[in-house]
């Protein structure tokens, strides 16, 4: 991934990936990525216990139409700014894998 520079809300996309993640990452405006992680933000500290990116995703559906691919996005741009943390896995009903936990740092 690039280099974040302190202040810069660009979307992102690693140098090594298609044209066309290059082309997805250009059209997101910087107040759709703030929301989106914001609405993250809102939905872990409401939920007062750590939840999977699916749990966050429907949840989110009550703040508009956000794809899964926005909301893992938006939430690893969180974890990378110390804002969201992984504390752990689970093994939800009905899944054959195990799936990572996050919650707020603060």
């Amino acid at each position: 991934m690039r280099a974040a520079v302190l202040g810069d809300e660009s979307p992102n996309a690693r140098l090594s990936d298609p044209t066309e993640s290059h082309e997805a990452a250009g059209s997101i405006s910087v107040g759709h990525k703030a929301a989106s992680q914001a609405i993250i933000l809102h939905i872990l500290r409401d939920a007062g216990c750590p939840l999977t990116d699916e749990e966050i995703g429907e949840e989110a559906v009550w703040f508009g139409t956000w794809s899964p691919s926005r909301l893992r996005t938006a939430r690893a741009e969180l974890v990378e700014q110390g804002l969201v943390r992984k504390v752990g896995t689970t093994l939800p009903e009905g899944h054959r894998t195990h799936c990572a936990l996050w919650d707020v740092t603060a």
